[in-house]
């Protein structure tokens, strides 16, 4: 996914969240393994830029995050 800002595209990525209980499972739309556990809600946003960058050697506040939890979405 991706949207134009004043002629620059940036690319969008979709986080998906799961409860686990006590912690949370990450994963990243459209990458192979990008996965990840976090314990806090708080650090799903950050895990998720992080594991992304990683994976795709990117500047992580190159790119937004669409973030669904429990079926619902948040921009971010």
């Amino acid at each position: 996914m991706s949207d134009d800002y004043g002629g620059h595209r940036r690319r969008r990525y979709l986080v998906r969240a799961y409860s686990l209980g006590t912690s949370w499972s990450v994963s990243v739309f459209g990458l192979n393994g990008a996965r990840a556990e976090v314990r806090a809600f708080n650090r799903i946003p950050s895990t998720a830029r992080s594991l992304i960058a990683l994976i795709l050697d990117v500047d992580p506040e190159s790119f937004d995050l669409d973030l669904e939890v429990s079926g619902e979405r948040w921009a971010s």
